[in-house]
């Protein structure tokens, strides 16, 4: 959420200054509350009227008002107000790892797994911005970093293409690898700034061979880098081999665990469709940030535009400056 609902001050303990506004008001009434009884001392009770000019309380009014405006908003800037604002980030890191076992041939989503996941992994990385790199890991029982982080987007889509599959997932194997290839600096640990570098998992199933998919997950976390994964097909997936048919129905319970264990988003996508939209939402979380934005100079700039204000009314309607 952005915007004045996220409004907070960084120096909060400074808006008891604010105090001085309702002060000073209460100054101005007494001050006024006295010239009048002052005037009124002087002055026959029949010519009260004539010797308070109608105009006289009015022109007083306008500058002293825009005086304590003028106080009151120096003081909220002094406080340093803050909102909430999306901003694009200056640089950031991301690895898709995609699972290229045999089990994502099923054709649960058309014209099968692993076409579908490529394709909007294509689609994907080339619509990211510049200032995101992309890596891209694929495994089996084997693991291969297919590219390290580049700024070539059209690159890392062009690797996916014409990807083998065959048997086994070593997931754990391939979150390492991820993390490897991740240059140093980024890896610093949970930080209270959003990551610099996340990994997106896309895959059918957990694993079954390798490194375990925990160790894996607490080095991730340690690293400060969240692991984001993406379940991909249907409970009734099969793959056909050899004219015997297997059941490879998508397993979402290590990819959850996973997510959860590292900071990251798990995700379900049963379509083609699910999934490119699941892919926007990791490219706003990987390209953008919520960031807290100062408001002091805009606040400034308008306390010194009210004070100015003043000034000029002040001279303009009583010929004195308030």
């Amino acid at each position: 959420m952005t915007g004045l609902s996220t409004l907070s001050f960084a120096q909060p303990e400074r808006l008891v200054l604010l105090l001085l506004v309702p002060a000073l008001a209460a100054g101005f009434v007494a001050r006024g509350l006295r010239a009048r009884r002052d005037r009124q001392a002087w002055a026959e009770p029949g010519l009260w009227r004539s010797s308070l000019p109608a105009s006289g309380a009015g022109r007083r009014l306008v500058p002293a008002l825009l005086l304590l405006l003028g106080i009151g908003t120096a003081t909220v800037a002094y406080a340093t107000p803050q909102v909430l604002a999306s901003q694009a980030r200056e640089r950031s890191i991301l690895i898709v790892t995609l699972d290229v076992s045999t089990s994502m041939l099923a054709e649960d989503v058309s014209p099968n797994r692993i076409t579908a996941a490529v394709r909007a992994a294509q689609d994907f990385v080339q619509g990211l911005p510049e200032q995101v790199e992309v890596g891209l890991v694929v495994y089996n029982a084997h693991v291969r970093l297919v590219s390290p982080p580049t700024s070539d987007h059209a690159e890392v889509a062009r690797s996916l293409e014409g990807l083998g599959l065959s048997g086994g997932t070593a997931l754990g194997d391939a979150l390492t690898t991820g993390l490897s290839s991740l240059p140093p600096e980024v890896k610093t640990g949970p930080a209270p700034g959003p990551p610099a570098a996340r990994i997106v998992v896309l895959s059918d199933g957990g694993s079954t061979t390798g490194r375990p998919v925990q160790e894996a997950a607490l080095e991730a976390r340690r690293a400060g880098v969240p692991v984001s994964t993406i379940a991909y097909g249907t409970p009734d997936g099969v793959v056909v081999q050899n004219g015997q048919t297997f059941p490879v129905p998508v397993d979402t319970v290590v990819l959850e665990q996973l997510a959860e264990a590292t900071g990251g988003t798990a995700y379900l996508a049963a379509s083609a469709g699910q999934l490119e939209q699941v892919y926007d939402d990791i490219g706003t979380r990987v390209s953008r940030e919520t960031a807290r934005r100062q408001l002091s100079a805009p606040a400034s700039g308008l306390a010194l535009a009210l004070l100015a204000g003043s000034a000029v009314a002040g001279m303009a309607l009583t010929g004195r400056v308030p």
